[in-house]
């Protein structure tokens, strides 16, 4: 006998609201700043929320900082300098290194690494490929960093390098090019691969790159370029491999990307923006999911975006609470929580931010099993 929904499940079904749709919601968190006057941008986000990047005020040079909690605490977060006047924070790993440049004197700029949740040090610089500048942008859990250095006083060529574990710059970091004279490392993962741009031969355009894990710059690292123009970037890789960066979709106007780890760009890997002419990725989890910024409509106006592994980008000012103060222009880091950390306004003031997502509220999920069962019951069979 065919089972029927009993006439008064049906009516409480129809008189129930339909579960909504939970789209992803955002708490945010003000970062805080160094000095009472000064502005932020979180650059990078670890596994633990904690952030680095770099703070300034209006009458001085920004520093990088690392915070312990969720906020900056002036008297323990600031990572100090090399010597000079200016540092910056470009990446933390999960025991709370922090990696990235700093002033050693009035004009030449050295990368550092620093011990845990500790202020830099002079046996923090990580020294040169031989020329008077390096910069470091990523570093991974062992303790690997990742950047690029002048080579020469003669002339300005830069190369990318991977660091040992602990270990300083030396010739054999050197991570070569794709045939230029230039090579640029932005992103590391924990298996050693570099993601970066690099001159191809000729020295007329860059294409980003992606080494295998340990491995120099080869011909197969060449990730090639989005239609419409020969030049590209990479900036950040998760544990698959999974790059992104942007690509030039025309002599003015570039777009951001994401590429699997198995293969090159193709011209399905451009994400688009959010309706205006220009967008960049800049971070990605092992997840997929990946943050950046774009332009709208217009291009006047920059705002950080958030894409879930398909569909178009997002504008993350639309899943942070109306009415916040807040106008979030840039993400630049996420870690596998799903957290961001980025720069933007509040209130019209510089500010730095970490989003938190909003656990779905229970009564959607109860609603929802509530209703399924209500459904699923079988019926009673009388004999």
């Amino acid at each position: 006998m065919p089972y029927r929904i009993p006439a008064v499940a049906v009516a409480l079904t129809l008189s129930l609201p339909a579960p909504a749709t939970w789209a992803t919601q955002y708490a945010v968190t003000d970062l805080g700043a160094l000095s009472s006057n000064g502005g932020t941008r979180g650059l990078a986000i670890n596994a633990s929320g904690q952030v680095a990047g770099e703070s300034y005020s209006t009458i001085g040079p920004p520093h990088a900082f690392g915070t312990v909690g969720s906020v900056i605490v002036p008297a323990t977060d600031d990572k100090g300098t090399l010597g000079g006047s200016t540092s910056s924070g470009q990446a933390i790993n999960a025991a709370g290194q922090v990696a990235g440049y700093s002033l050693i004197d009035g004009s030449v700029t050295h990368a550092f690494r620093t011990a845990a949740n500790a202020a830099i040090g002079p046996g923090d610089d990580l020294g040169t490929l031989g020329g008077p500048g390096s910069w470091a942008y990523a570093i991974n859990d062992s303790g690997q960093v990742a950047g690029y250095s002048r080579v020469s006083a003669a002339n300005f060529d830069i190369r990318a390098f991977r660091t040992a574990s602990g270990g300083s710059i030396t010739a054999a970091t050197d991570l070569g090019t794709l045939g230029g004279s230039n090579s640029m490392a932005f992103g590391l993962n924990a298996s050693g691969q570099v993601v970066g741009g690099s001159s191809l031969a000729g020295n007329t355009t860059a294409h980003a790159f992606r080494t295998a894990p340990g491995g120099s710059i080869t011909s197969a690292s060449d990730l090639g370029a989005l239609p419409g123009a020969n030049w590209s970037r990479a900036v950040a890789i998760n544990a698959s491999g999974g790059t992104v960066g942007w690509s030039y979709v025309s002599a003015s106007y570039y777009h951001a990307f994401y590429v699997p780890g198995d293969r090159a760009l193709l011209p399905t890997d451009d994400l688009g923006t959010l309706g205006g002419s220009i967008s960049g990725a800049r971070a990605i989890n092992d997840a997929g999911v990946v943050v950046g910024v774009s332009t709208l409509a217009g291009d006047s106006v920059q705002h950080a975006f958030v894409w879930y592994g398909s569909g178009p980008l997002i504008d993350l000012n639309t899943l942070i609470p109306a009415n916040s103060g807040w106008v979030l222009t840039d993400a630049y880091g996420i870690n596998n929580a799903g957290q961001i950390t980025g720069s933007g306004t509040y209130n019209g003031n510089n500010a730095g931010f970490v989003l938190t997502i909003i656990p779905e509220p229970a009564s959607l999920g109860l609603l929802s099993l509530g209703t399924l069962i209500l459904l699923r019951r079988r019926p009673t069979v009388r004999s």
